[in-house]
């Protein structure tokens, strides 16, 4: 049970790492040098839903079956969740051809790679976490 404690705990946090890469980024102005015109990620709610959803990938890192090496758990774990934002999430957002549409290229060519950097963010900060408090 700890375990599953420290896993949903260590992705809540990488949740956490993710909006402020988010946050950032936009105040820098990284999303329209990629051409995107982005929402501001600056909202509670949005943290929240980062840290549910972070924590609920993090429960993968008590998977017998998943890599120990955390550059190699970063990484998967951060393909993984883009496929799913890109392939499920933004699609299932997207009515009539508005919103992001299949792989967000409704909203610029380059979206998967932004997608892709902020997963990476998660996915090492998560796999940081979860390395220096699994027991």
């Amino acid at each position: 049970m700890n375990k599953l404690f420290f896993a949903f705990g260590a992705g809540a946090l990488g949740g956490v790492a993710n909006v402020v890469f988010l946050v950032v980024a936009g105040l820098v102005g990284f999303p329209l040098l990629l051409g995107l015109e982005l929402p501001s990620f600056a909202e509670v709610s949005f943290l929240y839903k980062q840290m549910v959803w972070g924590g609920l990938w993090g429960l993968v890192f008590v998977l017998a079956i998943f890599p120990k090496n955390l550059v190699a758990r970063s990484v998967l774990i951060a393909v993984a969740s883009t496929a799913v934002v890109l392939f499920i999430f933004f699609p299932l957002h997207t009515v009539d051809g508005k919103g992001p549409g299949v792989a967000g290229l409704n909203i610029g060519s380059l979206m998967p790679l932004y997608v892709l950097i902020a997963n990476l963010v998660y996915g090492f900060a998560a796999s940081w976490v979860y390395k220096y408090t699994e027991k």
